[in-house]
């Protein structure tokens, strides 16, 4: 994963693109109709947190092992880090800037995690484990929103073993769409 978001963050720092995109032939190397793939989780950091207005601003890298870019629109910004280091664990510092918000929403993909939310990050650091890529973001327009799955209201856990456990809560009420034909 961190190979090819290696690519398109080069291509995104060094060769300003505007745009990617990823072919992917069904070989069965990369593709299942069934389960997404690891390394589609990484390119969700930038597919996902860098929209449509999002303009590269400035980012400085002292470490070798951590390539990073940033976006901003408006009083929004992103932040990608990605920690190209296979076997070192890294941490990143996020220096004060103007218009800094006061705190981002982080995710984080790594060879065990999928775009995990990791909740608000108020830091001015963020532990980096080998092989991830963290995104910082911090949407103005809707501050509060978390681009992650939540678990449904009224969530009970029962018979919980070191194997398994159940869980029960109540759906939410269903909804019809009445088909016309134009």
């Amino acid at each position: 994963g961190v190979g090819f978001i290696k690519n398109l963050y080069t291509g995104l720092q060094h060769g300003k693109i505007d745009a990617s995109i990823y072919w992917v032939m069904n070989d069965g190397s990369f593709y299942s109709p069934v389960t997404p793939q690891p390394f589609l989780y990484y390119f969700k950091h930038f597919y996902r947190f860098i929209r449509p207005g999002y303009k590269m601003i400035g980012l400085t890298e002292s470490d070798a092992d951590i390539a990073g870019c940033a976006f901003k629109n408006g009083n929004s910004f992103t932040i990608e880090l990605i920690n190209v280091s296979e076997t070192k664990a890294k941490q990143a510092v996020i220096s004060a800037f103007a218009n800094r918000p006061a705190f981002y929403h982080a995710y984080r993909s790594s060879k065990n995690e999928m775009c995990v939310y990791l909740g608000k990050i108020t830091s001015d650091t963020i532990d980096l484990p080998p092989s991830c890529i963290v995104t910082l973001h911090y949407d103005a327009s809707m501050p509060e929103a978390v681009w992650a799955p939540s678990a449904p209201a009224g969530l009970d856990t029962t018979s919980v073993t070191e194997t398994s456990i159940s869980i029960r809560w109540n759906s939410v009420a269903a909804v019809s769409y009445t088909h016309l034909d134009v």
